[in-house]
């Protein structure tokens, strides 16, 4: 479902938690699912419907997920 390189799963994943998304239990868990789906740690987040695909994509792409610029969230 998403390929991304090294520095894109940085990027999407320190924006989740910074964005207080995705806190320590929900990051565990979605690598849990991952593991034993064997699929990528965001789609597991899709999966276990903590994210939307658009929202996913949206972090992805530099957007916020709730409609907010990243600007005003205060996220890099």
């Amino acid at each position: 479902m998403f390929e991304l390189d090294r520095e894109q799963r940085r990027r999407f994943w320190t924006r989740l938690c910074r964005m207080g998304i995705v806190r320590e239990r929900e990051l565990v868990r979605a690598h849990q699912v991952a593991q034993s789906r064997r699929m990528s740690p965001e789609a597991a987040l899709v999966s276990l419907g903590i994210l939307t695909a658009e929202q996913a994509v949206a972090l992805l792409n530099d957007e916020s997920p709730l409609g907010l610029s990243m600007d005003n969230l205060g996220v890099s």
